[in-house]
């Protein structure tokens, strides 16, 4: 499976205002989330999988953390 991140975008940051498009950012990050770990459940022996369904799991962490952030300052 390849991964749909584009080296010059940083999905863990979020979008630009807020709002509705980082909302939207975070949830095509949920979807490429279970997308990944579907894949690992058809190759669970394969590394280059399990990476990649390890940095959908670091990035959708990070956008949920600073999301986190924000509210709370």
């Amino acid at each position: 499976m390849t991964s749909t991140h584009h080296p010059d975008q940083d999905p863990a940051l979020p979008a630009p205002g807020g709002g509705p498009q980082a909302e939207a950012g975070t949830d095509a990050l949920k979807e490429q989330l279970v997308q990944h770990l579907m894949a690992v459940i058809g190759a669970p022996d394969d590394p280059a999988t399990a990476h990649a369904a390890d940095q959908a799991l670091t990035d959708l962490d990070a956008r949920l953390r600073a999301g986190h952030a924000r509210a709370a300052a």
